[in-house]
């Protein structure tokens, strides 16, 4: 049975955590590590997002950018993904091109059979509302609305019934962990309940892909690690395809693969 390999990040965070006593820091690292588990690499599952020589060039005034040069990838349904590289790679506008929030200059994207690039304004805004869910480094709760409220947000626009809706509202936050916290207003929710506010919202129309663009960039290492585990929780329990940009490369590899980007391309 092995373990877990403590890297220096998580060494000096335990440090902190326990003022610099050593010897308390050894206790809690040893009782962190657990056996590591075989990840789970789907890829007997239909396709569920695919790029087929994807470019896209944005404008700058007089200058080009090309943001994708050329991608070819494929996620299958219940994958849980992780997209890494640089500042300025094109992870980003990869997230924003599978959530059908931009449209590619040239080549194919295909999210659950749809081709995006294909379809008019106001069906993809349907497409957006009841096939994916997104989730952002800014939680963008709304400060004058309850987290009930909050969570229910996407369902109104989908026309859900207001009983269906509280039921499904209730249902999530007692899954994130928030089943207590209902009542209150962001202001009253810290970082990590509200970026799980966040997750719960984008689960509410049950999406079959979640996106999540740095998740953890503004929470620290405990919460980001809780963050992660519900994005697990989320893949093996509901089946949702978990499609994650991030630097962390500690949160990388708990993923079942790696799509590296470097300069618009996919390099592994």
């Amino acid at each position: 049975m092995t373990t877990e390999p403590v890297g220096e990040k998580q060494v000096k965070a335990f440090l902190d955590l326990f003022d610099g006593d050593s010897d308390k820091a050894i206790m809690a690292l040893r009782s962190y590590q657990r056996p590591t588990r075989p990840k789970t690499v789907v890829r007997d599952t239909p396709v569920l997002v695919r790029f087929s020589d994807v470019k896209k060039t944005y404008k700058l005034g007089r200058q080009k950018v090309e943001a994708l040069r050329g991608v070819n990838l494929e996620i299958h349904e219940g994958e849980f993904v992780a997209i890494t590289g640089p500042s300025g790679s094109g992870k980003s506008t990869l997230l924003q091109l599978m959530g059908a929030l931009d449209k590619p200059t040239s080549g194919v994207v295909e999210v659950s059979g749809q081709n995006l690039q294909k379809a008019r304004d106001g069906k993809l805004a349907e497409f957006r509302s009841k096939t994916i869910g997104f989730v952002f480094q800014f939680f963008y709760l709304q400060p004058f609305l309850k987290l009930e409220q909050n969570l229910e947000v996407p369902a109104m626009f989908a026309r859900m019934r207001r009983r269906q809706r509280h039921e499904k509202a209730g249902d999530l936050a007692y899954k994130t962990g928030l089943a207590d916290r209902l009542k209150h207003y962001p202001k009253e929710l810290s970082g990590g309940q509200m970026q799980r506010a966040a997750i719960a919202r984008a689960l509410m129309n049950s999406p079959k892909l979640l996106l999540a663009d740095e998740p953890t960039g503004n929470l620290d290492s405990k919460n980001g690690k809780a963050i992660i585990d519900l994005f697990e929780a989320i893949r093996s329990e509901l089946g949702t395809t978990v499609v994650v940009v991030t630097h962390d490369m500690d949160i990388a590899a708990r993923a079942d693969r790696v799509i590296s980007v470097k300069d618009g391309e996919v390099v592994i």
